[in-house]
């Protein structure tokens, strides 16, 4: 939310760039429209506001072309087609077809990108090998012919070693903050992935036996954050949401599967497909039309789907309702160059893909989150280990 400033003096705006700002720990963290920030007094601040900017805000010695450059780098993901395609090859006694794998392949195939990850998932990989195999065998051949690099990957269990392990991360759990990290540690993971129960997919009575307030989840985080930090001193373990949010404060860029973008790439930077051929514009979208509401189905695989699918009405509405410019409350925040809003989060939790940020909870853990990262590189230990997860 916007926070005023007791009293200030008129803002001289010819002599100051565009900027945002946050009231921490008596401090004003301060960004810009890049994304690039910093930490003023008050009296550092007030000087800012009255025309006597520092040197990185000072409207006259902006250098334009390079500015603009450092723009377009950020906002890549949304102008390549979908690059990412997430794809549920088996779940339960569900189980994809070979013919339904042919036209998850050519559906994944029509994007313009010139580089295509595709993830398979499922529960019963193993069972389903020889649709798997075929998949696979396909798209590295439909590939090579059309001149397109690919990257495909098999759903690791969680903990497994050399790769990020996603606890579950219930109500019980947040009393076990340390011992769930630890466990993931001591399997081999590379690091882990703290988010708290997303509302697609989950039937609401379980929600509210297994549920939280952000003001919960926010605390297990930062004591989770903490013994991670103090881990790093035996080997490298990063955090998989800090690490998201540290690409985009430290790199100015975001992780393609970090959700950070705006517009968030729903469908323009990924798809996702489940085993009956369905096409959704993300995981977020096939959870939810797997609990019974298929608002967010786009197509079916199979000739011309690409095409009903990115040109569906639904992905016109949520690249303008998560364009963070869009939104009241974002286009204000000090955080709006790191963040990123969920339009299938927000309908099914507040009904509505626009959504309300101030009682959002993605919101609300995101400005915990973020807070929390900028005391932590502010501290040089912290700093330092911080900086390594992005090497």
């Amino acid at each position: 939310m916007r926070q005023a400033l007791p009293r200030p003096p008129r803002l001289e705006a010819a002599n100051v760039a565009a900027f945002r700002f946050r009231r921490l720990d008596g401090r004003y963290l301060v960004t810009d429209e890049l994304g690039r920030c910093r930490f003023l007094t008050p009296q550092a601040f007030r000087r800012l506001v009255a025309g006597a900017p520092p040197a990185g805000l000072a409207r006259r010695r902006l250098r334009l072309e390079r500015l603009a450059s450092s723009w377009r780098r950020r906002q890549r993901l949304p102008w390549s087609g979908p690059g990412r395609h997430v794809v549920i090859v088996a779940d339960g006694a569900a189980r994809m077809t070979i013919e339904t794998a042919r036209s998850v392949v050519d559906t994944i195939l029509e994007s313009p990108n010139p580089e295509l990850a595709v993830e398979l998932r499922g529960a019963a990989l193993k069972a389903s090998r020889p649709v798997v195999s075929f998949l696979t065998a396909y798209a590295r051949r439909k590939s090579r012919l059309a001149d397109k690099r690919l990257r495909l990957f098999l759903d690791a269990p969680p903990g497994s070693a050399g790769g990020a392990a996603a606890p579950a991360v219930t109500r019980r759990a947040l009393s076990r903050a340390r011992e769930t990290v630890e466990r993931c540690f001591r399997r081999g993971s590379a690091g882990i992935r703290l988010k708290p129960l997303d509302p697609p997919g989950r039937a609401r009575p379980s929600r509210r036996r297994i549920g939280y307030t952000p003001q919960e989840f926010l605390r297990f985080y930062a004591e989770a954050l903490g013994r991670v930090l103090e881990l790093n001193e035996r080997r490298r373990f990063y955090e998989e949401t800090a690490r998201g949010f540290l690409a985009k404060i430290l790199l100015g860029r975001a992780p393609e599967r970090c959700g950070l973008n705006s517009p968030c790439g729903a469908a323009t930077a990924r798809l996702a497909y489940d085993c009956d051929g369905g096409v959704y514009p993300c995981e977020e979208g096939l959870r939810l039309g797997r609990a019974g509401d298929e608002t967010f189905r786009l197509a079916r695989a199979g000739g011309g789907a690409y095409e009903s699918a990115v040109g569906h009405a639904a992905v016109r509405a949520m690249a303008v309702a998560s364009c963070l410019d869009n939104q009241p409350c974002c286009s204000q925040c000090a955080y709006q160059p790191y963040c990123g809003v969920c339009p299938i989060q927000c309908y099914a939790e507040q009904g509505d893909i626009m959504g309300r940020m101030p009682t959002n909870s993605r919101c609300l853990i995101n400005q915990g989150i973020l807070d929390l990262l900028m005391r932590k590189l502010r501290e040089r230990a912290s700093r330092r280990i911080l900086r390594s997860w992005l090497s």
